[in-house]
């Protein structure tokens, strides 16, 4: 009914436009669980798959320790960032970005504590999982070597180039008397997010709108949506699930408890765990479900 009494309203009265600038920071570096999801969720690769293909690419001492569930790096790893630079621009569509990293750029993330942090390290034993200052024959490297090393490489890539820098509005108007919201997002700078194909869906409110702008209006339809069902899991998902188990568990002191346990198992059994319950056919894979 409300919808219908708006039928014959053409114009809408702008009566205020915010607008602010968001900066967000390259995304943290991986531990064994993070890249174990991504891997399941991009190449449809089992943890298993992805474990067993870190530790392949680790004895051939082109990747760091990988059962780590660290995602910061030590002081003392930082004084080799240039050379990690330099071993993966063999990697094809990293190398044009890797030319234009300078003593600046290496500077700065070294004094980025969300990247290099010795109490971080301290806590978790071990660095980020990150690439060496081996440079690979990538011809020589299988399909799923490739995939996990480019992963890792692009993750450290990306803390050198500039944060994403996007143009938030939120645009009031008035139509009839009844206040409308719009929100509308343009990505200014892609900084690091030029590394991943990511497609921008967010809606776009042109800078030229003002307060006072009279904006045509085409039509007034509700939105409906049907609410779903949690998404089945993945073995990869379930990783990633089992580590932060805490966020599903209602009793107080039990989500205390698994906070600080990090979980059911660890970066090491975790993929262990999943093939021991899918063998006694405790739970089954349906496709990637």
């Amino acid at each position: 009914a409300f919808i219908k009494s708006l039928e014959n309203c053409k114009t809408a009265s702008v009566t205020n436009v915010e607008r602010k600038k968001v900066s967000t920071a390259a995304p943290a570096l991986y531990k064994l669980s993070t890249l174990q999801g991504e891997a399941g969720s991009q190449y449809n690769l089992t943890p298993r798959e992805t474990l067993d293909t870190v530790q392949s690419l680790y004895e051939k001492k082109l990747l760091t320790y990988p059962r780590t569930d660290g995602t910061h790096v030590s002081s003392a790893k930082a004084e080799t960032f240039s050379e990690l630079l330099h071993s993966i621009s063999c990697v094809e569509k990293l190398n044009e970005y890797v030319k234009n990293i300078g003593v600046a750029e290496i500077e700065r993330v070294k004094r980025n504590k969300r990247v290099v942090n010795d109490d971080e390290v301290k806590k978790s034993s071990h660095d980020a999982l990150l690439p060496t200052d081996h440079a690979p024959d990538m011809e020589k490297l299988s399909e799923k070597e490739k995939k996990i090393y480019t992963m890792v490489a692009t993750r450290f890539l990306s803390q050198f180039l500039p944060e994403r820098e996007d143009a938030k509005t939120i645009l009031l108007s008035d139509i009839d008397g009844h206040t409308f919201k719009a929100n509308g997002s343009i990505t200014t700078e892609p900084g690091w997010s030029i590394l991943y194909d990511k497609k921008d869906t967010s809606e776009k409110i042109p800078d030229s709108i003002k307060n006072g702008d009279v904006l045509d209006v085409r039509s007034i339809i509700p939105h409906e949506k049907v609410s779903k069902p949690p998404k089945r899991l993945t073995e990869s998902s379930l990783v990633t699930a089992m580590e932060n188990i805490a966020k599903f568990i209602d009793d107080k002191k039990l989500k205390e408890v698994m906070k600080e346990a990090k979980g059911i198992g660890t970066q090491a059994t975790r993929a262990d765990i999943i093939d021991q319950l899918i063998k006694t056919g405790y739970i089954r894979c349906e496709g990637k479900n």
